[in-house]
């Protein structure tokens, strides 16, 4: 089982499709680059990054919050 066969190029775009490009759609919504999303490649740095998405500002909220006068 030497080289790179299909299998691995549909697991590489399933891996892309699933959770590389929501991830990166989410990343730009707090508006940072969406490139940070490839560091959900990296295994303890992945990590690092979702808990820096779930302590992250979000501008939609800080603007949700500025009209609603909170």
């Amino acid at each position: 089982m030497e080289g790179f066969s299909a299998w691995h190029l549909i697991g590489l775009l399933f891996l892309v499709v699933l959770v590389i490009w929501p991830l990166w759609l989410i990343i730009r919504r707090t508006g940072n680059p969406g490139p940070a999303a490839l560091l959900i490649l990296v295994p303890v740095v992945g990590t690092l990054v979702l808990w820096w998405l779930a302590l992250a500002r979000w501008p939609a909220l800080d603007q949700a919050n500025a009209r609603s006068g909170s």
